[in-house]
């Protein structure tokens, strides 16, 4: 059943992802079974009733006529649009909040997960799925609690590129054949630093973002201090007094 609307946007529905093509937005909810079609110019929605969706959605894909939803415990369903009916290509029955993320690549679906461990991909042809082990030998990843392992995605002409807020690699998906590379992430220099700081022009300059030796070196360039120790340790003794309360 399709229901349209004039004007405004339904406020009852608990909206978890939406993804925008042109001048349309596709939303959906986190439980309430629908997709939501929004008409930016016309500002008139439409919203499908589609009771095989599952609950706890969270995450959304647009491809060509298809709809791929995700939802946080491993089940992707797919919805042709305009049909009736919803298919269920995956269910790996995890935990809730397991998976947060995924993407559509070739005939792969990879799924990344939002609190939980692993990544999984499924094969579209072979209907098999496979949990991915291949990571770097010095990876590092910090979980900590209520952040997302990986960030919503970037993309240029080749890869898929999901950055990791607490680790020292970057994830990176081929769009050509859909394997899996893993790009290590380097502290910037100094000198870029002091460039970029220096370019936005900012009568303060804070240390968030920069580690505590840096954010010395680039104060001490920026307002010509001199290269004497004592001055170093004038500007760390300030510091401390500034956070120790």
């Amino acid at each position: 059943m399709t229901t349209k609307y004039r004007m405004g946007f339904p406020k009852e529905f608990n909206l978890a992802s939406g993804k925008r093509i042109d001048n349309i937005v596709w939303f959906i909810t986190k439980s309430n079974k629908v997709i939501i079609k929004y008409l930016i110019k016309i500002q008139e929605y439409f919203i499908f009733y589609l009771p095989g969706l599952g609950y706890e959605c969270i995450d959304i894909l647009i491809i060509d006529n298809s709809i791929y939803v995700l939802n946080s415990y491993g089940e992707v369903f797919l919805w042709i649009i305009g049909s009736d009916d919803v298919e269920k290509l995956i269910d790996l029955e995890k935990e809730k909040n397991y998976f947060g993320r995924f993407i559509v690549v070739k005939e792969k679906i990879i799924m990344l997960p939002k609190y939980g461990r692993d990544i999984y991909i499924y094969d579209l042809v072979s209907k098999k799925v496979s949990e991915y082990k291949e990571y770097p030998i010095d990876f590092q990843y910090r979980p900590q609690k209520g952040i997302w392992k990986y960030f919503e995605k970037c993309e240029d002409e080749k890869f898929y590129y999901f950055a990791m807020l607490l680790s020292n690699y970057m994830l990176c998906i081929s769009k050509e054949n859909a394997s899996i590379k893993w790009e290590k992430i380097l502290q910037p220099s100094l000198e870029s630093l002091e460039a970029f700081f220096k370019n936005k022009n900012n009568l303060f300059l804070l240390e968030r973002g920069l580690q505590l030796h840096n954010y010395i070196l680039i104060i001490k360039k920026r307002f010509c201090i001199t290269k004497r120790k004592k001055d170093l340790d004038d500007i760390g003794k300030n510091i401390w007094k500034k956070i120790k309360n």
